[in-house]
């Protein structure tokens, strides 16, 4: 038999036994002393209230009031349909929003995975994109789906995360957002559409369409054999034939990859400097470092440079006439283009002059094409053959979970220079 418990009878029958226990003093005592009978009184009262329903709707209201006086003193984060715009709200506007509200806490290399959403969302939508106000979940669909590079589960719920963090930022209604839009703001959204990434088959299925296109690289395994120390010798050898930018831009660039695998977009970031620049990516030729901050995990790393490195980093600058705080790669955006340094728009957007002549020179060094993220990968696989205690230090890739001391403590010693300076390279271009 189910038997329900039901606190009354026990709240009445402690009742009883407090004055019972009142009458006995009384009577047997004579009037007891003030101390106990202020005692008696405060049981008395309790047992009253805990019987008495009307005292629990007292003390409802009195938490109700609280909470109501303890709201109105913060930062109110519900929308009021007096304060909604009529203006177009486009995600760009809200990223470059949250990082100048972020700009103190944030670094700069921490939007990177961000900007490169947006610049895919405002491509897709050919201009600004759907209102965010009226966003729906078939927009999102169509957006994923439209992003060809984008084929896998794991790039989809990525760079959802990073979507719906932005769409979080501007919603008053997201609480758990310490650092969202207040309600006043013009760009509120008052609303988020509710979609989530298909189920793995959809992929699977999805990527059988591609099966027979060109991959293009990634994180995805590559069938390639692992880039020999001779062949990287033919490849420098065929940039002495390059006809678009210099020969020796080439060469500084394939063996900065070659050494350090740098990211496709934090190449075109470094910079000439000392330690006194505080810039995110830098070459400092005084120290013979190479400075990074990791764009995923935003971790700070020097790495030695060894000696046929610097010396290559030594003439591409003096060809240059470069002064501290020039990129190293790139010009500036007012600037013409020259023979030691790229347009801003061919790093960027991969034109049809560096691509090729990219392409050229594989074919002349007769070696099996491989796309910068894949050499990225022979950087890492020769430090793992090399010196794996410093690959995590020397590339940038954030270590295993568990193991973040191994970047944290492979210090800037005279043991990583040694290991630097015997990076395999070919002997002939030292």
């Amino acid at each position: 038999m189910l038997r329900v418990y039901n606190p009354r009878p026990q709240m009445h029958t402690h009742r009883q036994a407090i004055r019972q226990r009142v009458q006995r003093r009384r009577s047997g005592q004579g009037q007891p002393d003030s101390g106990a009978a202020r005692r008696l009184a405060v049981e008395e009262k309790q047992a009253s209230q805990a019987a008495d329903p009307a005292s629990d709707a007292a003390l409802v209201e009195r938490l109700a009031a609280r909470i109501a006086e303890h709201m109105s003193g913060s930062e109110v984060r519900t929308p009021s349909p007096d304060l909604r715009n009529d203006r177009m709200i486009s995600l760009k506007e809200v990223l470059e929003s949250c990082v100048e509200r972020n700009r103190n806490v944030c670094t700069e290399a921490s939007w990177s995975g961000y900007r490169t959403l947006v610049a895919k969302w405002t491509r897709f939508w050919c201009g600004r994109g759907p209102d965010l106000r009226f966003l729906t979940a078939e927009h999102i669909q169509e957006f994923f789906e439209g992003v060809e590079e984008w084929k896998s589960e794991r790039s989809w719920r990525k760079n959802a995360d990073l979507l719906f963090a932005l769409l979080k930022s501007a919603c008053p209604l997201t609480v758990q957002n310490t650092r969202g839009m207040k309600e006043d703001a013009w760009l509120s959204i008052e609303r988020l559409p509710v979609w989530s990434p298909p189920r793995d088959r959809w992929f699977r299925d999805r990527a059988k369409e591609y099966s027979d296109k060109e991959s293009r690289g990634g994180h995805r395994r590559c069938s390639l054999p692992l880039l020999t120390v001779q062949e990287f010798s033919q490849i420098l050898d065929a940039c002495k034939g390059a006809e678009f930018l210099d020969p020796l831009w080439w060469e500084v660039w394939f063996c900065q990859l070659w050494y350090h695998g740098p990211r496709w977009q934090d190449f075109w970031r470094y910079q000439w400097g000392n330690h006194d620049l505080q810039a995110d990516l830098r070459v400092d030729l005084h120290s013979a470092t190479i400075h990074v901050t990791e764009t995923k995990a935003g971790g700070n790393g020097t790495c030695p440079m060894p000696s046929w490195l610097r010396s290559r980093f030594a003439k591409l600058r003096s060809a240059q006439q470069a002064a501290d705080g020039e990129r190293v790669y790139l010009n500036a955006v007012d600037q013409p283009e020259s023979e030691y340094r790229l347009n801003p728009g061919d790093a960027q957007n991969r034109e049809r002059r560096w691509r090729a002549q990219y392409l050229q020179i594989w074919e002349s060094a007769g070696v099996p094409v491989r796309n910068p993220h894949q050499m990225r990968g022979v950087a890492i696989s020769y430090w793992i053959k090399h010196a794996p205690i410093y690959r995590f230090a020397a590339i940038g890739h954030a270590p295993p979970k568990g193991d973040t001391q191994l970047r944290n403590y492979a210090t800037f010693d005279a043991d990583f220079q040694r290991a630097a300076e015997a990076f395999p390279f070919p002997e002939s271009h030292r």
